[in-house]
C-alpha cells in the first residue's frame, strides 16, 4: 500500500494546480491497483494531502488546490459505462437458438439464457457464437 501512497504523494507534488484533480488521482492509483476498494483509495488520499499540504504556504493555488479536493470519492461499476448493444448479425442467431434449444434437462428457462450485453463487434462476435452454439 506504501506504493500507492508515494504514488498519490508524487502526484501531488509534481503535478501543476490545474491539473490536480480527485479524478485525476483515481487515475493514479488505478493504474497500480485497479481493484483497491473506494475507502481505501478515499484514506489514502486523505493521507497524502495531509502530507504534502505542509509544503506549500496557505496563500499558494496548490495548497488552496489540495485543500479544495472532495475527499468523497465515487466510484461507479465500470459495467454501466460499457454496454453495448448486440451486433444484428449475432441476435438472431442467438434468438433461435435459445427458442429452439431444449435437451430434457435444461432448468434454466430459456429466456434466461438471453444476452443484454456484448463486447466483442460484428462478424467477430458472430462466428465466435456459431462456434459456441456449436458445441452444444
Amino acid at each position: 500500500m506504501s506504493t500507492l501512497y508515494d504514488t498519490i504523494c508524487n502526484f501531488l507534488r509534481i503535478a501543476s494546480p490545474e491539473h490536480i484533480t480527485t479524478f485525476l488521482v483515481v487515475y493514479q492509483v488505478m493504474n497500480e491497483e485497479a481493484w483497491i476498494a473506494k475507502e481505501t483509495l478515499r484514506q489514502l488520499l486523505h493521507q497524502s494531502i495531509s502530507a504534502v499540504l505542509p509544503s506549500y504556504t496557505p496563500d499558494s493555488d496548490k495548497h488552496r488546490k489540495l485543500l479544495g479536493l472532495p475527499l468523497k470519492i465515487i466510484v461507479e461499476e465500470p459495467v454501466k459505462y460499457m454496454q453495448a448493444s448486440p451486433p444484428s448479425l449475432i441476435k438472431p442467431i442467438c434468438d433461435e437458438f435459445v427458442s429452439n434449444y431444449d435437451d430434457g434437462t435444461m432448468k434454466i428457462p430459456p429466456q434466461k439464457l438471453s444476452h443484454v450485453n456484448w463486447w466483442e463487434r460484428g462478424e467477430v462476435l458472430r462466428n465466435i457464437t456459431v462456434r459456441i452454439l456449436e458445441t452444444l
